[in-house]
C-alpha cells in the first residue's frame, strides 16, 4: 500500500498507469528542446485512496530518450 502520509496521512491503495507512444505536436517539440519528429511518451496515472476514492492525477509528456520503464509482479499476489 502507498502512503502519502508525510503530506496528508491519507493511504493510497491502488493506481492505474498508461504508458502510450505519443506523436509530438510542434509546440510540445519546442517545451521538450528536441527537433519535431521522435515520438515521445504519454503518462497518465490515477491513484486511489482508501474506498477507491481518486486521489491524485499525474499527465506526463517525456521524451522518447529519457524515459525508462520498469515494471515489477509479484507472481504470488495471484494476478
Amino acid at each position: 500500500m502507498l502512503t502519502r502520509r508525510y503530506n496528508y496521512n491519507v493511504p493510497m491503495t491502488r493506481a492505474i498507469h498508461t504508458i502510450e507512444v505519443h506523436l509530438q505536436t510542434p509546440a510540445e517539440a519546442k517545451l521538450l528542446e528536441v527537433p519535431p519528429g521522435p515520438p515521445t511518451f504519454f503518462v497518465d496515472r490515477l491513484t486511489y485512496t482508501t474506498g477507491d476514492h481518486p486521489a491524485i492525477w499525474y499527465q506526463a509528456l517525456y521524451r522518447s530518450n529519457e524515459y525508462k520503464f520498469r515494471a515489477e509482479v509479484d507472481l504470488a499476489a495471484g494476478i
